[in-house]
């Protein structure tokens, strides 16, 4: 029963970091205010699952940059390419808030269409899903 608990985790976290803006994890809280299971797993599902959904986002969106070369797009390449160097330089930074329920997901997408290297991608949306989880984890219940 446990092991199905853990793997249930896993697939709401993972969703939770998909596309849409449809963030709940509540199974995250739920598991970490009851006591009986181990919170150090819970972390460890938790983020490995929310950070593979961000990359899976984040790859979606490295997908859709056939879009450019496409209909409406196709005639503003110069503007996307402005819009990638502003983004690179001063928007991206806008990843470490990835796990606000609304924001992070959209961003996602957003960065691999803006074509953010993997691992600029994966070193903000990993520190900021740690320190979230983190908190939500390990100090959450006891405030």
């Amino acid at each position: 029963m446990l092991h199905s608990n853990y793997l249930f985790l896993f697939f709401d976290s993972f969703a939770s970091a998909l596309i849409l803006p449809i963030r709940s994890e509540m199974v995250v809280y739920a598991m970490s205010i009851f006591g009986q299971y181990n919170s150090h797993l819970i972390f460890l599902i938790t983020l490995s699952a929310s950070v593979s959904g961000s990359l899976l986002t984040w790859f979606l969106g490295k997908k859709l940059q056939f879009l450019k070369n496409t209909g409406a797009l196709k005639n503003k390449n110069s503007e996307i390419k402005n819009a990638e160097g502003k983004w690179d330089k001063y928007v991206v930074w806008l990843l470490i808030f990835s796990p606000l329920k609304i924001l992070g997901n959209p961003l996602s997408l957003l960065a691999g269409f803006l074509n953010t290297s993997f691992r600029k991608f994966f070193c903000l949306i990993f520190v900021s899903k740690f320190i979230y989880y983190f908190w939500i984890i390990y100090f959450s219940n006891s405030v």
